[in-house]
């Protein structure tokens, strides 16, 4: 399988509008803010990214590219 390139969030947001994205390889600034990464899954539909993660192993970061849900609550884990 071909690796995809790093991009910033704003290429992300761009390319995957509307999307829940699977990103390794990430970076975030100073106030823990999603800054670039590889996406490797995207989807319109949130719990298709969560059984890929299933698939994948390492560190790994779940960014959707709109604006979030009102039913949407967001956790953050160490």
């Amino acid at each position: 399988m071909r690796k995809r390139n790093i991009i910033t969030k704003a290429q992300m947001k761009t390319k995957y509008p509307n999307q829940w994205l699977l990103i390794d390889d990430y970076d975030v600034d100073n106030s823990t803010s999603l800054t670039k990464g590889r996406v490797i899954a995207h989807s319109k539909d949130r719990d298709e990214i969560h059984l890929a993660i299933r698939r994948v192993k390492g560190n790994l970061c779940i960014h959707y590219t709109g604006k979030l849900p009102e039913d949407t609550g967001v956790l953050f884990s160490v």
